[in-house]
């Protein structure tokens, strides 16, 4: 079943004939059907997209924070092991204390005490 829909402006109206010469738009059910299936697939892939994001996320929040907690743990250790190669290696200990090294060698020294 096909309905017609007629459209009206305000200067479509012949006001001395009044005769209407809007546009005639066919409202076909088959082109309706397939944007309220495509609006629908988004809303899925939307929601899946959110599922999806949100366990990723809590998952590096929770990984940020168990290895922040293990590099302050270990990273006195790290300042000490840095100390006493300064007289012998010191070199080795300045490669220790550089920013970037501290707080995986401080993980590492973390994990391998317990």
């Amino acid at each position: 079943m096909i309905e017609v829909i007629l459209v009206v402006g305000p200067d479509t109206v012949d006001s001395a004939q009044r005769k209407f010469s809007g546009f005639v738009y066919l409202k076909n059910p088959d082109v309706m059907k397939k944007r309220t299936a495509r609006s629908t697939h988004i809303q899925r892939y939307l929601l899946a997209g959110v599922l999806t994001v949100i366990p990723v996320w809590i998952t590096w929040i929770v990984f940020k924070f168990v290895l922040s907690q293990l590099s302050n743990i270990g990273m006195p250790w790290v300042r000490v092991l840095a100390s006493g190669l300064r007289t012998r290696a010191p070199s080795v200990s300045e490669f220790l204390l550089q920013p970037w090294l501290q707080p995986t060698l401080a993980v590492i020294i973390t994990l391998l005490a317990l």
